[in-house]
């Protein structure tokens, strides 16, 4: 009690007095913790000094029961969802097929197909800072990665680059589009992406806040821009994207998922091989994360996969992999332009 009294104040003291009191505990003495708690320490709280919304959280979680939690949390999610519902927009669409692109080196073999096909095309993260992007003129751009928004998390995570050359990048080569290109950021991220990338005319958000697991229930709020499929890769955003904007076929297009092979080094950080087709460089990442946990998000990004399969289908959008050796079983594989190979799984054919 010392240490909180100390750290926190005797607010704090306080509140970790109520949590900690039990149940068998006087009313009278329960309720009087309950009304210094919540009208005198949630206050304190929501100030800076107390850590704003998260310390909020964590105060809710620990001092509200389970059912009446989840009630508050829908609550303030779906205020979250619809203050940020504004920003939300799809791209134009120009044609009926849609080549989403991700940065896999089997995009390479494929490169001169794609510049010389009918399509829209959506490409994803560093591209946009080099020449490819040119080439491919895509009418929209995906930035999910917080490390896009934060310089300050860049220069923890990779001492060797510069924010400001990135955003430099950005803005050079969307100038050289005219501007027709769409920066799409996560709709809660669109105000800040709009004071650090300027000059970009067109920034709009998507739905990233996730749905429910049966995406065929949660369709409608889908395409209201009110939740989306929650992922940890920026293809996933495209590939939903796409689906919502009217394409009849959406490609995908160096999207081989075969970046999450990795080993522990003697400092117990994770280390594993980012190869890009834009680049022969190798980028090592080195980062601490529980093995468990990691392992927990490939499987998010998988499960993300299957999500956006069952929202192709409910939205009668055929979606074709064209990396035959790509780590992706949620959409059958074939050629760019050519009939997809025979696939197990129902609703394709």
């Amino acid at each position: 009690m010392a240490a909180v009294m100390g750290r926190f104040g005797p607010k704090g003291a306080l509140a970790c007095a109520f949590l900690d009191i039990p149940r068998s505990a006087p009313a009278f003495t329960r309720g009087t913790f309950a009304f210094e708690f919540y009208f005198n320490f949630l206050p304190w709280c929501f100030s800076r000094r107390g850590g704003g919304m998260m310390g909020i959280k964590c105060m809710i979680k620990k001092s509200i029961p389970k059912p009446m939690a989840q009630v508050i949390q829908a609550a303030l999610q779906n205020i979250h969802i619809y203050t940020h519902r504004k920003y939300w927009k799809l791209p134009d669409r120009t044609r009926d097929e849609c080549i989403v692109i991700g940065n896999g080196p089997s995009l390479s073999q494929s490169l001169e197909k794609i510049y010389k096909y009918p399509a829209d095309v959506y490409t994803v993260n560093d591209v946009c800072c080099t020449d490819f992007f040119l080439k491919l003129s895509p009418i929209a751009h995906f930035f999910l990665d917080p490390l896009y928004f934060n310089d300050e998390v860049h220069s923890k995570i990779e001492p060797n680059f510069s924010f400001s050359e990135h955003v430099r990048k950005v803005h050079y080569y969307f100038d050289q589009l005219q501007q027709r290109c769409h920066l799409m950021v996560p709709t809660t991220l669109v105000p800040l992406a709009r004071m650090q990338y300027k000059k970009v005319k067109k920034i709009y958000g998507f739905a990233k806040d996730p749905c429910a697991v049966d995406v065929v229930r949660s369709a409608k709020k889908i395409e209201k821009g009110c939740c989306g499929i929650s992922g940890v890769n920026s293809v996933i955003p495209a590939i939903q994207t796409a689906c919502l904007a009217g394409y009849k076929k959406v490609w995908l297009a160096g999207i081989d998922m075969t970046c999450f092979t990795f080993c522990v080094d003697e400092n117990c950080l994770i280390q594993r091989e980012n190869r890009h087709f834009y680049t022969d460089a190798v980028a090592n990442t080195g980062r601490w994360a529980s093995v468990a946990n990691f392992y927990r998000d490939i499987a998010k990004v998988f499960d993300a996969f299957d999500q956006l399969r069952e929202l192709a289908l409910y939205r009668n959008v055929q979606v074709v992999n064209t990396s035959l050796q790509s780590m992706v079983q949620s959409f059958p594989k074939g050629n760019l332009g050519e009939k997809p190979y025979d696939w197990l799984a129902s609703g394709y054919k």
